[in-house]
């Protein structure tokens, strides 16, 4: 009976990772959104350029990923300050919510570990669930605010990095096979 009841918890928790991820998949593309013939067009080698050329004595000196995506972006100064200030407003309203939800997993845990009762571990798992479905909307405000801050260059860049992240998987396989 145990393992019939921990199957139905790992099943439950599964489905609430896909509800996590559902919660966190980004809104559909806006119709003024950048068209993909628009992105084909897009210079990436000037990209590369503006941002290989790091400031004057910054040769060796590392950057922070919010130094990058100011880069990259290009943003002015009020731009990166209110970068800034999204960052700082979405950490503030996801720490507690981690807290819970790490402390939730570790309840959930000792539940199971100790045959607790199924009602008490399926309301666990419930409040997990609605934890994870709250940190989906907070960074979904937060890239819709962040969006919104930019300008129409700029959220082309945004989109070419988009579409980046999304061919990295492949390619190592195009690199293995010296196509690139």
């Amino acid at each position: 009976m145990k393992r019939v009841g921990n199957f139905i918890i790992l099943i439950a928790l599964a489905v609430g990772s896909c509800g996590m991820l559902y919660a966190q998949k980004p809104a559909e593309r806006p119709a003024s959104s950048i068209s993909e013939q628009e992105l084909s067009r897009f210079d990436a080698s000037k990209l590369r350029a503006d941002f290989a050329a790091a400031p004057a004595g910054a040769k060796d000196q590392a950057y922070s990923p919010f130094d990058v995506v100011v880069q990259f972006l290009q943003l002015n100064s009020t731009q990166a300050q209110q970068f800034q200030q999204l960052l700082t407003a979405r950490q503030k309203a996801l720490e507690p919510l981690i807290q819970q939800i790490t402390a939730l997993n570790t309840q959930l845990q000792g539940l199971l570990d100790s045959d607790g009762p199924a009602p008490a571990i399926g309301q666990t798992v419930i409040q997990i669930h609605q934890l994870q479905v709250q940190v989906g909307q907070v960074q979904q405000s937060f890239l819709e605010q962040f969006q919104n801050l930019l300008d129409a260059d700029q959220r082309q860049r945004l989109e070419a990095a988009r579409l980046a992240a999304q061919l990295q998987p492949i390619v190592p396989a195009f690199q293995q096979l010296q196509l690139l």
